[in-house]
């Protein structure tokens, strides 16, 4: 796989970002709504600019070798007080299984521990998303709880775990960033 690039996310990249999230299948365990309403990543990333500069978000645009966004990999929760922030990520559906979703989590989690200086970074994933709950497992993350969730686009609750990577865990696992890069 080339190097990816993140770079925070702009109006310029809503078009094409919108178009990935319109499927279905790109939002079936997020919180984001399904079917994806017309202009809504614009609104997303309009509120992801302000949350950077007040330094709560950090969303980025994933860029292919080709210029193309291919999805999605965040911050959101950022505390410095406290020290927290919670990781995200989505990609396309053309982009799975190329280990993007691991490149791009693994240079978020070098961005939240080494740029930001969080001590803890948790995850919150679907049980039903193996996928993702391996990419968090690679990373280092372990478990801490589980609870039902209901969202209105799910026709009944399902289990979210709740995981947890501290700053001394990923030290010691040796994680740098590799095939994927953030430029600011």
């Amino acid at each position: 796989m080339a190097v990816i690039v993140l770079e925070p996310v702009t109006p310029a990249h809503a078009p094409a970002l919108q178009q990935l999230f319109e499927d279905p299948g790109v939002v079936e365990h997020l919180t984001f709504p399904s079917p994806y309403p017309p202009g809504e990543m614009a609104t997303y990333i309009a509120n992801a600019i302000r949350e950077r500069e007040a330094g709560t978000r950090h969303v980025f645009a994933m860029i292919e070798p080709d210029g193309r966004p291919s999805g999605i990999a965040l911050l959101k929760g950022v505390s410095a007080a406290e020290g927290v922030g919670e990781l995200g990520y989505a990609l396309g559906r053309q982009y799975w299984g190329g280990g993007r979703a691991t490149a791009a989590a693994s240079a978020v989690l070098s961005f939240a521990f080494e740029t930001l200086q969080l001590t803890t970074v948790i995850a919150v994933c679907g049980e039903l998303n193996v996928a993702s709950l391996r990419v968090l497992e690679k990373l280092g993350f372990t478990e801490t709880t589980r609870a039902l969730e209901s969202q209105a686009k799910w026709p009944e609750p399902r289990v979210q775990i709740r995981l947890r990577l501290t700053r001394d865990e990923w030290a010691m696992r040796g994680w740098r960033q590799g095939s994927a890069r953030i430029v600011t």
